[in-house]
């Protein structure tokens, strides 16, 4: 079966841990790039640059190209984003919104970012009950709402329809039959090139810590076997656009 966890087949590889799969190695690599051809199938983007006075504004449109909310899945500690890169006519980065640092696993959540994401959570009045602090959580069993839930929707949305609780958006609003996205950055004058890249990622660092701390020995091992593979993000889609007469050599590499 595939779907767009490439994260889990690469840990069945790893012979530290539990669950490894000894011997599988082929049919998982093959089922790793079924995967990435489905994430690459799952949405598409297009970027637009205007200028407004002493200053640059792009729209970036994410599409859903699937058959339901984008992303899906179980929600704990999935995450898809926007990564924006501006560059000047020198090629110096100006302004980047959705950084990843790929040594500590960590999504930098700036002003401007835009995460595609569901984040469940405990109400105050049972929060009370069980003594535990109310609001956004990663406890799947005893979260009772939903804080955020801005994920696209797929194509035939309708708000009636998705008006109930665990369907409709929270955080966001799509109109009927809206199956994708804008997302506005304001950017320096000096703004030349754009590249815009859609990340998805099936495990942050927030969910990892959390297994860690109440996961008993496997959300321990886990979060062990997390400081050598990181859940690395896929690229779900990228887009380049040039806004000055230039030529520059472009290489294109596959992940």
């Amino acid at each position: 079966m595939v779907g767009g966890n490439t994260y889990a087949l690469e840990l069945l590889q790893d012979p530290d841990w539990r669950l490894a799969a000894g011997g599988e190695d082929a049919y998982l690599h093959e089922t790793i790039r079924q995967a990435r051809s489905m994430l690459r199938r799952a949405a598409t983007i297009t970027v637009t640059l205007t200028t407004e006075g002493n200053r640059k504004v792009a729209t970036v449109r994410v599409t859903n190209q699937t058959g339901h909310k984008l992303p899906t899945g179980y929600p704990e500690g999935r995450q898809m984003w926007i990564n924006l890169r501006a560059y000047d006519a020198a090629g110096e980065l100006i302004y980047e919104s959705g950084a990843y640092d790929d040594e500590t696993g960590q999504l930098l959540r700036d002003a401007d970012i835009k995460v595609y994401e569901a984040k469940q959570g405990i109400t105050e009045e049972l929060a009370s009950l069980l003594e535990k602090p109310a609001g956004a959580s990663f406890h799947f069993v005893l979260n009772n709402m939903t804080v955020k839930d801005n994920r696209i929707p797929p194509r035939g949305y309708l708000q009636a329809e998705y008006d109930r609780p665990g369907l409709r958006p929270v955080g966001a609003t799509y109109g009927d039959k809206q199956h994708w996205d804008n997302t506005t950055y304001v950017l320096p004058a000096e703004t030349g090139r754009l590249s815009v890249t859609l990340f998805y990622q099936i495990a942050s660092l927030e969910y990892v810590d959390f297994l860690r701390a109440n996961g008993g020995v496997d959300g321990l091992e886990l979060s062990e076997l997390w400081e050598t593979l990181k859940s690395p993000p896929e690229i779900v889609d990228l887009a380049w656009l040039f806004s000055y007469p230039t030529f520059l050599p472009l290489v294109l590499r596959d992940g």
